[in-house]
């Protein structure tokens, strides 16, 4: 009932984008002067991948044989 009666799941407004239609949760609760929702798509998977790596020592030639591979995006 409590899911029901607030609106803690949304779907994505992005017409022609595959995530179109796609119900994410936001917070449960609202603030004195807005309420929760979704503005934006969420990133792409592996979207961050190639600054990790790199944070943790792997090189270009190392970030490009993983991509080979299809270990990362």
């Amino acid at each position: 009932p409590q899911m029901a009666s607030r609106p803690v799941v949304q779907a994505i407004h992005a017409p022609g984008d595959p995530l179109a239609g796609l119900r994410v949760p936001v917070a449960g609760f609202d603030m004195s002067d807005s309420s929760p929702s979704v503005s934006r798509l969420p990133q792409s998977v592996g979207a961050q991948s190639h600054g990790i790596l790199r944070e943790l020592g792997y090189d270009e030639d190392d970030i490009a044989r993983m991509q080979a591979a299809g270990a990362v995006n």
